[in-house]
């Protein structure tokens, strides 16, 4: 007697494929220099800021890590439950970390050099990266294309 298989897709073929959609692209956080204040880039300031004396963007990488992989671990369920796509993983990924940085310049959880007495007289405050605001609010998340 002859025995007949049948294979039932329960929606394996459509997670495989929302995993492998997109795959060529990755999520970037960070600032552009075409953003521009006093003819300084965001960037170009981020930057001055991040590798000389007060690493706001690496701290709080480091400080949230935990955060941003238990976060992805849940969107992957939600994903595989065919309620969010990659795409909206990836989103939704760089904006919680695009937040991390925000929130920790502004909330000084960060642990930076606190500013001079003398830039404390000039701006009035003495939060460190916040001036006018503009840098922190024009740090940006992005999908791109990978390189390589």
């Amino acid at each position: 007697m002859p025995v007949e298989i049948i294979d039932t897709d329960l929606g394996w073929e459509d997670i495989f494929d929302s995993i492998i959609e997109d795959n060529d692209k990755e999520v970037e956080v960070g600032y552009y220099q075409e953003d521009q204040e006093d003819g300084i880039g965001m960037a170009e300031l981020a930057s001055t800021h991040e590798f000389n004396d007060r690493p706001f963007m690496r701290r709080s990488f480091d400080n949230g890590v935990k955060d941003i992989f238990k976060m992805q671990k849940d969107l992957i369920g939600s994903m595989i439950d065919g309620a969010i796509d990659k795409r909206q993983v990836m989103e939704i990924t760089g904006d919680f970390h695009k937040n991390q940085i925000q929130n920790g310049v502004v909330q000084r959880t960060l642990g930076l050099k606190e500013n001079a007495q003398i830039t404390i007289d000039r701006k009035g405050s003495d939060t460190p990266l916040i001036d006018t605001s503009r840098m922190i609010n024009s740090t940006q998340s992005n999908i791109v294309k990978k390189n390589g």
